[in-house]
């Protein structure tokens, strides 16, 4: 998970500076699922997302099988699910899990640029601007899902687009922990209690 995600999705959820954020949705509105295809490096993984808008929790399942997150945007809390072992873990918001959700946080701002067709549905391209420097571009579309983002911090560069979208209802299940799962205690931090620097 410290790969292909961390290294281009940590651009994606920068906090930036720029103009025109004000008509820009920077969560999604509706319900969806989206399958991205990632590349950063000469490496590709899938990933796919989904999203309750009622509730606003998201779902993410990493390439790696068996591995889910869920964010509840609303409580600001992850939850790591191992299918294998049926485990569930609350992750410190902080995490570099928790920088693998394709959302545009409320203190991003982007600069519109243009628009596009991805997966079949329109989206505008905006330029995302971090204290100054040119981190590269996203495209969303007017619900707030982001379908395409070409981003890059420092020496690394990646790319995310969605290659299939879909606007129904998400079952509220899914974003919940099944019931008879054991969960495990949250991460502590190390001794003198400060977590290591995210890279």
């Amino acid at each position: 998970m410290r790969t292909i995600l961390n290294a281009f999705l940590t651009a994606a959820l920068l906090a930036a500076t720029g103009m025109h954020a004000a008509a820009q949705p920077k969560q999604p509105s509706r319900d969806h699922a989206v399958t991205y295809r990632m590349e950063n490096e000469g490496r590709t993984a899938e990933m796919r997302v989904f999203y309750r808008a009622a509730t606003r929790r998201q779902r993410v399942e990493m390439p790696e099988g068996g591995i889910a997150m869920i964010h509840d945007l609303a409580a600001n809390r992850m939850l790591m699910l191992n299918e294998r072992t049926r485990m569930v873990m609350e992750m410190p918001v902080n995490a570099p899990q928790s920088q693998q959700m394709p959302t545009i946080p409320d203190d991003m701002t982007l600069t519109r640029t243009g628009s596009a067709t991805v997966a079949g549905h329109r989206c505008t391209t905006y330029r995302a601007v971090q204290r100054g420097v040119d981190r590269g571009t996203v495209c969303v579309t007017d619900d707030g899902i982001m379908l395409q983002a070409d981003l890059r911090q420092g020496d690394r560069r990646g790319r995310m687009e969605a290659t299939s979208l879909s606007l129904a209802p998400q079952p509220a299940s899914l974003f919940d922990v099944p019931q008879g799962w054991q969960t495990m205690p949250t991460p502590t931090a190390p001794p003198g209690g400060q977590r290591p620097p995210q890279r």
